[in-house]
């Protein structure tokens, strides 16, 4: 199985996997092959270099400056897109302390 290499987090093998999982197929060879690929390859490197990235220079007074600042509209908007976000989160780490 090959990779592109313009790709630094490679993600085909995640969607052959939900292909063949809900096809019927076996997905074995297709685990060990993901199991090979280093940590800083796999989906969930992303995830976590997202969030790092995001979170790295949090500042509680340039958001209050934000809050305070933005449209009822615009802050609804945000606060409902965090929402979702938080609860993703807690839908991936459930999934991981599971294991």
């Amino acid at each position: 199985m090959s990779e592109p290499e313009e790709s630094r987090y490679f993600l085909g093998p995640y969607y052959r996997e939900l292909v063949e999982r809900l096809t019927g197929r076996d997905i074995r060879a297709l685990k060990e092959w993901v199991r090979g690929l280093p940590l800083e390859r796999r989906y969930i490197s992303r995830m976590v270099s997202c969030l790092r990235l995001a979170f790295e220079d949090l500042d509680v007074d340039t958001i209050k400056l934000d809050a305070e600042t933005l449209g009822s509209e615009e802050l609804k908007r945000i606060i409902g897109e965090l929402e979702r976000r938080r609860d993703q989160l807690g839908n991936v780490l459930r999934h991981l302390e599971a294991h």
